[in-house]
């Protein structure tokens, strides 16, 4: 299963100059998911490479990936400002590739899960919880699980949108 992180370029406020530090929840969890198992990773980071919109779908197209990520942490790219930039990264990818898998992820997300998923179709899933609910829905992708049992995932299954248990912290 070829799995995509996806940085579009966000052109955000707060960027103070030239800013290219690494997607920190991309790090997290390619990280975390490789530890179980799976290692077709890549990232297209639109941010740093200064990649226009057109150029990134037209990437993401010829890497074929079965699914793209989209999200951060809010840290470093400008809060709220790039939730725009990833939305149309999503519909533009969706377009090319509907049989996509597309998950967001993220604190803004996280916070608005169903609203996320009302208001972003071409989005199949967002991530609430950190990588361990990331890495349980990749194997429930990879093995054709059931998606509504998964802790700290929202989903949309068969046209409804479905939020998972919470999945509590880790001890």
């Amino acid at each position: 299963m070829r799995i995509l992180f996806v940085m579009p370029k966000v052109g955000a406020w707060a960027t103070h100059g030239i800013h290219r530090s690494p997607n920190q929840l991309y790090a997290h969890w390619a990280a975390y998911i490789r530890e179980r198992g799976y290692s077709d990773l890549a990232v297209i980071d639109g941010r740093a490479c200064e990649t226009p919109m057109d150029e990134l779908v037209a990437q993401v197209k010829e890497k074929n990936p079965d699914i793209v990520v989209i999200g951060e942490q809010i840290h470093g790219y400008g809060g709220y400002g790039v939730l725009r930039h990833f939305r149309d990264a999503a519909v533009r990818i969706k377009e090319i590739l509907p049989k996509i898998k597309i998950i967001f992820g993220g604190l803004w997300y996280s916070a608005r899960p169903v609203e996320t998923l009302e208001e972003n179709p071409a989005v199949d899933f967002v991530v609430m919880g950190e990588e361990e609910s990331f890495g349980d829905l990749i194997e429930a992708i990879d093995k054709k699980r059931p998606f509504k049992d998964i802790g700290g995932v929202t989903s949309r299954i068969d046209g409804k949108i479905v939020m998972g248990p919470h999945k509590p912290l880790m001890t």
